[in-house]
């Protein structure tokens, strides 16, 4: 049987680290992979940073662009562009955070990885611990979701096979 692909690499943990609401998450997930000695069984791949393209398969331009602009103003700052937040859901469940597009194409990018490597059967098991960020909408933030890296990822498996199950537990 082909390798059990596991999507890590530490700057896929430094943009985690930037969500206040789950810092060092990942690296305590990395932890416990470690621990149980799961990688001698897993072949390590390091994600690619998803493109604009990526991300456009599940979310809107304008509530791109205003991810990106608003993850380079400081808080302190934010003042001007609370009605955009308000309009795109940014805020208590979501706050805006330094490098906040970087987050998101690094999460998009690790969920579109594991879904090239299952669509080029190099593997039947592709394992993305720190994806499954599905609540975001089109042009919304929601439900600690900043993107929808599960629509993008059956998106491109979705080139290659007829059907596809997403189970969330």
């Amino acid at each position: 049987m082909k390798d059990v692909i596991y999507i890590t690499c530490p700057k896929l943990h430094e943009c985690l680290n930037n969500i206040p609401q789950i810092q060092k998450r990942s690296y305590l997930v990395d932890g416990l992979v470690s621990a149980y000695n799961l990688t001698k069984s897993m072949k390590l791949v390091s994600p690619l940073c998803a493109s604009e393209k990526d991300l456009l398969t599940a979310h809107d331009l304008d509530y791109l662009n205003f991810l990106n602009l608003i993850g380079t103003i400081d808080d302190n700052d934010q003042e001007p562009y609370r009605d955009e937040m308000n309009y795109y859901k940014l805020g208590y469940e979501c706050p805006s955070f330094p490098q906040l597009a970087s987050y998101c194409k690094w999460i998009g990018g690790a969920s579109l990885t594991a879904a090239k490597v299952l669509s080029s059967q190099q593997t039947q098991i592709a394992i993305n611990w720190f994806g499954g960020w599905h609540h975001a909408k089109r042009s919304e933030a929601s439900g600690y979701c900043y993107i929808n890296d599960i629509v993008i990822a059956i998106t491109e498996l979705r080139r290659k096979f007829d059907r596809i199950c997403c189970i969330d537990l």
